[in-house]
Formats: C-alpha cells, structure tokens, sequence
C-alpha cells in the first residue's frame, strides 16, 4: 500500500517508556525538516512521544531540557492528529 506521506517524514524509532534521549532523538528528526503538522498513531509511548515533539514545535524549542524549563507562550499553533490504538486506564477510554 502506498503512503499519503513521505517516507522520509516518518519517524517510527519510538521507544517503549520513552526517556528524555528518546524524546529527545524525535525532536531532534523534526528540528531538522519543517512539518506543518504531526499525525501519531500507536500506544501511550508514540502519543507521549508524539506530545512532547508538538509541544516543540510549538515553542520553537529543540532542546527537550530546555523545553521542560519554558514557560512561555506557544508560539505557533501546529496541527495534530492522535490515534490510540490501545486502550485501558488511559485518558482515551470513555464509558
């Protein structure tokens, strides 16, 4: 099946239980390229993942130690598109 997308703009290194260096390697993938969105499909890891790179983009702020000490506005707003694809005592399960 062929992608919509570029292959060269999916980043699909997602760690399980992603750390600061985890985060870090995907924000440093999309400080590289110019996105005018993220679309994340997957578990809690790629959404974890996928929030902490849209709240870089936003800020403008590549560097994950600086982007946990920033208190200012969000700069741009940037489009996004988050799939759970799992589901238990996450935020996506509705009764």
């Amino acid at each position: 099946m062929d992608s919509i997308f570029d292959k060269k703009s999916i980043y699909h290194n997602i760690q399980p239980n992603p750390n600061f260096q985890s985060c870090q390697n995907a924000i440093n993938f999309v400080s590289s390229n110019e996105f005018d969105g993220i679309v994340a499909l997957g578990g809690g890891s790629v959404l974890d993942t996928a929030k902490v790179v849209l709240a870089s983009i936003q800020s403008k702020v590549f560097d994950i130690k600086i982007l946990f000490k920033n208190n200012n506005k969000i700069k741009e707003k940037v489009k996004s598109i988050l799939i759970p694809t799992t589901h238990g005592t996450g935020s996506e399960v509705n009764m």
